[in-house]
């Protein structure tokens, strides 16, 4: 693992922020990120248990280079251009390549939340999903209550297609989420 020479060249921007690969040097600043927004994060997301180490984070990233060289993930840096700080992350991830799908992620940290980051980032990312890895649906799965995800997934023009029961483990307890879908031929750049 270590450095992604491939890549490094797939950036995207707009006027506010910027998406990149997880480089190792991220590794402190994703440290803080995700403790600054620990009560944020807790609720809704699965990969967080409240014990994120340095050592972690940086095992973490290792692990989304490795996916992304593999073609199976792809997860970005959110970076604000103006600071240079690590504003959150944005992901495909359970790619089916076959039927043109895949899973978005996303989350802010908690000084960055209430700008429109998240939403810039995913239209960002669903620009990449579309063009470059020609899918055809992206899906996003956001557990039930938490209105800021959903607030994301309807800002970017995804359709509420239902409500999946017990679909999500959140601390230890499976719940119902909401499934968001976003077409290809809906994605307005």
């Amino acid at each position: 693992m270590g450095s992604l020479t491939c890549a490094v060249e797939k950036q995207f921007a707009d006027d506010k922020i910027l998406l990149r690969p997880f480089r190792l040097h991220d590794a402190t600043e994703l440290f803080d990120a995700v403790h600054e927004s620990i009560s944020e994060i807790i609720p809704w997301m699965r990969w967080f248990d409240g014990d994120f180490s340095l050592a972690q984070s940086r095992d973490w990233i290792e692990y989304v280079q490795d996916a992304w060289q593999k073609k199976q993930a792809y997860n970005f840096a959110v970076e604000e251009h103006r600071t240079g700080k690590l504003l959150g992350s944005t992901w495909l991830s359970q790619i089916v390549y076959k039927h043109g799908y895949a899973n978005v992620g996303y989350w802010v940290r908690s000084t960055g939340t209430g700008r429109g980051i998240a939403t810039r980032a995913v239209r960002l990312l669903a620009g990449f999903g579309f063009g470059e890895l020609q899918l055809k649906r992206l899906e996003i799965l956001v557990g039930v209550g938490n209105r800021a995800s959903e607030r994301v997934a309807e800002k970017i023009g995804a359709k509420r297609e239902g409500i999946l029961r017990h679909r999500l483990q959140l601390e230890g307890q499976a719940r119902d989420a909401i499934m968001f879908g976003l077409l290809a031929h809906e994605y307005a750049r």
